[in-house]
């Protein structure tokens, strides 16, 4: 799909790249590969791009603020 492969590259290329985080360096992408809970985890905690994010600690918090 060439609308994710975009995705991927756009992640990979900023400095809060959820692939990076939890891989690491890698230059070999396996989409079929099986991930650990602490994998999918580290992958969920922080969402954003190098300018700007949010972690799910500080997305709680918000919430909890709303209600």
């Amino acid at each position: 799909d060439p609308a994710a492969l975009r995705a991927v590259l756009a992640d990979a290329e900023n400095n809060f790249s959820n692939i990076r985080r939890v891989f690491g360096y890698t230059r070999l992408f396996r989409p079929d590969k099986t991930v650990s809970r602490a994998e999918a985890a580290a992958v969920l905690w922080y969402f954003g791009d190098q300018k700007e994010g949010i972690s799910a600690q500080m997305a709680l918090r918000q919430s909890d603020n709303l209600q």
